[in-house]
């Protein structure tokens, strides 16, 4: 399988701390003061993992929420060039794996080492050996995810960790996630006409799935409308919508159903809403 590319970051640039955010009544629940720091938009509540000083040799990354530093497991997958005997002289290479939250690496140890402080949020990957060459403007891929502690790494030799993830427009439409090798999605996704806000996701037979369990399902709502903007935000938003959420329903190998909605100081309305899910699982391999 590939993981996805999806290196979007809500750049911004800081231009009035005087001035409102425009919100439309989405967003009013997460109008949050935010500050601009190295051009990205911080105080949204959301987790944000930064990536630094990344060469042939590794990179570092450093995971923090409204600038408080946080430790949390995430998958990684980056690729560079290696050089060869033969022509073209060069042929990709990609690293992938997973590192759980205390920097203790869960799959993909033959190709990376990492060091590790605790309480600080950050860590330094090594790869090895070194890529050749690196291409600046394809920067790792690092996404956060439940913590692999959950599932035994001690599998028999046909069982692996893997995780599947994606992003799942309000339509039910894919519009980014992980793939199998003949580059089609590794999952489909049903999105019930009768009730809205319900979805079913189904993993494709050639997963071989063998267990998931609730735990090892992260699924958050996805906010595609980048801010123009770092500003401090003073949101007066008609209807009263304080809060978005999704709610999972069944799990088990074969997929999983969820329900997105939308709340008032009165009700849960269930909507159509976009998110964004990843899924560690077992599954196995021919």
């Amino acid at each position: 399988m590939q993981a996805p590319n999806n290196n979007n970051k809500h750049n911004c640039r800081q231009q009035n701390n005087n001035m409102q955010c425009q919100c439309s009544r989405s967003k009013c629940a997460s109008c949050h003061q935010c500050q601009c720091n190295n051009n990205y938009c911080v105080g949204s509540g959301v987790v944000q993992v930064r990536i630094f000083g990344f060469n042939e040799s590794g990179f570092s990354y450093v995971i923090s929420r409204d600038g408080e530093v946080l430790e949390r497991a995430v998958s990684i997958s980056v690729t560079g060039l290696e050089l060869i005997a033969t022509p073209p002289f060069a042929r990709p290479r990609t690293i992938a794996g997973v590192i759980r939250s205390d920097g203790s690496i869960f799959s993909g140890g033959e190709n990376f080492d990492v060091s590790h402080s605790s309480a600080t949020g950050s860590y330094q990957v090594t790869f090895k050996p070194s890529f050749s060459m690196i291409m600046p403007d394809e920067r790792p891929n690092v996404e956060v995810i439940p913590n692999p502690g959950l599932l035994s790494s001690l599998n028999p030799d046909d069982i692996v960790a893997d995780i599947v993830s994606g992003t799942i427009m309000a339509d039910g439409e894919i519009l980014q996630g992980t793939t199998l090798p003949d580059g089609t999605f590794a999952f489909d996704v049903i999105k019930n006409p009768r009730f809205p806000g319900f979805y079913t996701v189904k993993f494709k037979p050639d997963l071989n799935v063998t267990l998931l369990i609730p735990a090892g399902l992260q699924i958050e709502i996805s906010d595609l409308e980048s801010p123009n903007t770092c500003c401090i935000c003073s949101c007066q938003c008609s209807n009263d919508i304080v809060a978005q959420g999704v709610a999972k329903q069944d799990v088990d190998r074969t997929g999983f159903t969820y329900r997105t909605f939308e709340e008032t100081f009165t009700e849960r309305i269930y909507t159509d809403l976009p998110i964004n899910f990843t899924a560690l699982l077992n599954r196995k391999v021919n």
